[in-house]
């Protein structure tokens, strides 16, 4: 039960860490085409 209600938990952390570099290169762009 612990396991199953914390697997939606952790798809979402692995998600936000995958997505961490490519908002990184998002605003790193944004910024430098100012």
């Amino acid at each position: 039960n612990i396991i199953k209600s914390s697997l939606p938990l952790q798809m979402a952390l692995f998600f936000n860490l995958w997505l961490f570099p490519i908002w990184c290169l998002i605003v790193f762009l944004g910024i430098d085409a100012k």
